[in-house]
């Protein structure tokens, strides 16, 4: 179901992340620092080429969705 035939070259996934995804540098920033902390969990070689384009497809959106979205307090209703 989610496999890949192909590796997606890290440049250009980031490449194409920046291009596309309408977040702030500093989600891009954050969604590193969580990639960084997925590996220091689950040790070395469990971000690669293979999984990479995910986790950081899956990171950039948590961090954007804590750094960029606009919440709203109860009263504003």
């Amino acid at each position: 179901l989610f496999h890949h035939p192909h590796e997606v070259p890290v440049r250009k996934c980031i490449e194409r992340l920046i291009d596309y995804a309408p977040c702030s540098t500093q989600s891009f920033f954050i969604s590193l620092i969580y990639l960084q902390r997925v590996e220091n969990l689950h040790g070395p070689g469990f971000v690669n080429s293979k999984t990479l384009s995910r986790l950081l497809l899956a990171s950039l959106i948590v961090a954007s969705k804590y750094f960029d979205d606009h919440s709203f307090s109860n009263s504003s209703y």
